[in-house]
């Protein structure tokens, strides 16, 4: 968003002021259903992998370290 690596503390402040007051706005639109949020197929696809993967883990069909392991499979196929 800064264009840049390394920012001045008051840069920074300043971007994340305005970055805030954008996210104020957003959110009012959305509660009023006037902002919609449109997703890449791919993303979409890949927050149904985590879906279904939470609700085998609150299921209890799978243990924390499986759960661990295909969240990180579905994470490291965004890369």
């Amino acid at each position: 968003m800064a264009g840049r690596t390394q920012l001045q503390f008051y840069v920074l402040v300043t971007l994340l002021l305005r970055k805030a007051k954008l996210v104020v706005i957003q959110l009012n639109l959305v509660s009023e259903d006037a902002l919609t949020h449109y997703r890449a197929n791919k993303y979409k696809a890949h927050d149904g992998k985590i879906l279904q993967c939470w609700d085998k883990y609150d299921a209890r069909d799978i243990h924390t370290s499986a759960f661990l392991n295909v969240i990180g499979k579905i994470y490291g196929d965004k890369v």
